[in-house]
């Protein structure tokens, strides 16, 4: 699902030969797909999030300077579990602070049309 002003970062494995994409897409799954067509080892889209468009570019590139001591090609690396898991935790952290920040504005938003109190945060 496509949502204005969001991007998706995403983990691809291609576990046949241990490395990982780590990357930026609108549509995930096309993404897969595309790669998909090139590649000659299976690979399986292990977990994406929607975030801003601003952050993701700024996370993605804060993973990829973590990870720089195991990129091997490119946006490839050959991730241990744990930073596998490092990706995952910091793409959370930031789709998490993300749905915060909307769901504050939309609470603003309620206090000035003068909703009743209950209904305020």
């Amino acid at each position: 699902m496509f949502i204005p002003g969001s991007i998706c970062i995403y983990l691809i494995e291609a576990a046949a030969v241990a490395m990982w994409k780590i990357g930026l897409s609108l549509d995930p799954l096309a993404r897969l797909a595309t790669l998909q067509t090139g590649s000659p080892v299976p690979l399986l889209l292990h977990s994406f999030v929607r975030v801003p468009a601003g952050k993701a570019v700024e996370v993605e590139q804060a993973i990829h300077e973590r990870l720089r001591f195991r990129r091997k090609w490119g946006e490839w690396f050959a991730l241990a579990v744990r930073d596998v898991r490092y990706c995952q935790a910091l793409m959370i952290r930031v789709a998490r602070c993300y749905a915060r920040a909307k769901w504050r504005n939309s609470a603003l938003r309620l206090r000035r049309q003068g909703l009743p109190r209950q209904f305020q945060l």
